[in-house]
């Protein structure tokens, strides 16, 4: 099942246990959903199990609010940096 919550001043969208559909529908719901003053989107997709996930994110995942996509340190999380 999937987790969605705020910390600080982000949107927290955990993925684990769905589908590739299922995650892309999620996100876009949460994305249409979110309050203009919402300037990022933490996404944590896991990486052992994650790669279709990952694969979706970075390949063709657009949304109209994402200006730009974020990859750091920790392989199992992308962030994506709202307009």
């Amino acid at each position: 099942m999937s987790n969605v919550y705020y910390e600080d001043s982000k949107l927290v969208v955990d993925l684990h246990q769905l589908l590739v559909d299922e995650a892309k529908i999620l996100l876009i719901q949460q994305l249409d959903m979110v309050p203009s003053n919402i300037k990022e989107v933490k996404v944590i997709h896991g990486f052992h199990h994650g790669g279709a996930i990952l694969d979706m994110l970075n390949n063709n995942f657009k949304h109209k609010r994402i200006s730009r996509k974020y990859r750091g340190m920790n392989k199992g999380i992308t962030i994506f940096y709202l307009k």
